[in-house]
């Protein structure tokens, strides 16, 4: 069961209808303002993430007092807008089902949200496994499921990314900053894109409307590999003679 109330996250694990644990926490002052619908899916997303690993690679039933998350779910998150893309994305390596109960029901939730202590002082970390590549396709302007399933065919097929991910796994702990996240290869807060998905990642953005050092200045916020620059470039110098055709 999760909740959200105007201040906090409330969520309960239970099994037969017994608790077995107990999250809650206070929202920030950015998330106050979220509409209702975004909050109820944070809480979703905080409670999918608290209990992880009660949770993951299970079915798993979410009661929910917001009906409407019923339908959201049942889309593809590229239908939804961009903010609850986003948490829909953080979802997908869960197996959730969603089931409306009135709030009057979801007694234990309820209580949690509304009894949160400040965040004043806090140090929260949760586990966000792929968050940064979520964030990281946010920054792109969001890409659907579809882009997003043959970026990870595009990095299974490439051989230099592959090497890569063969030397992380075999490696200790790592100072180059590479990281494995959801089958995309990550540095830092980017994506390493595959070669051959470098043209079709561009064009797919529409970078080449923004001019060169918009568009460079836009890709270096999510993306990476070497020679981007001089293939935007390229790119934008190639759209703006069409353009004069």
């Amino acid at each position: 069961a999760a909740e959200s109330s105007k201040d906090g996250l409330g969520a309960c694990l239970l099994q037969d209808g017994r608790p077995v644990c107990y999250a809650s926490r206070a929202l920030t002052d950015t998330e106050k303002r979220y509409a209702q619908i975004e909050k109820e899916l944070l809480a979703i997303v905080f409670a999918a993430k608290r209990f992880h690993q009660y949770v993951y690679g299970r079915p798993v039933t979410v009661q929910s007092d917001h009906k409407p998350l019923e339908v959201i779910m049942r889309k593809p998150p590229s239908k939804a807008p961009a903010r609850l893309q986003g948490m829909l994305l953080q979802l997908q390596r869960y197996d959730l089902h969603i089931t409306y109960t009135p709030g009057k029901h979801m007694h234990i939730a309820d209580t949690l949200s509304r009894a949160t202590a400040s965040r004043e002082g806090e140090n929260i970390k949760e586990n966000p496994c792929d968050e940064r590549v979520v964030y990281a396709l946010e920054a792109t302007d969001s890409l659907s499921e579809e882009t997003l399933n043959q970026l990870k065919k595009a990095t299974a097929a490439d051989s230099v990314l592959q090497a890569v991910c063969e030397k992380h796994k075999n490696a200790g702990p790592r100072k180059d900053n590479i990281s494995i996240e959801n089958d995309i290869v990550m540095v830092g807060d980017k994506i390493i894109i595959p070669q051959s998905f470098r043209s079709m990642i561009l064009e797919k953005r529409h970078f080449a409307h923004q001019g060169v050092q918009r568009t460079k200045a836009k890709a270096r916020k999510s993306l990476y590999w070497p020679g981007m620059a001089r293939d935007i470039e390229a790119m934008v110098e190639k759209y703006m003679e069409c353009q004069q055709l």
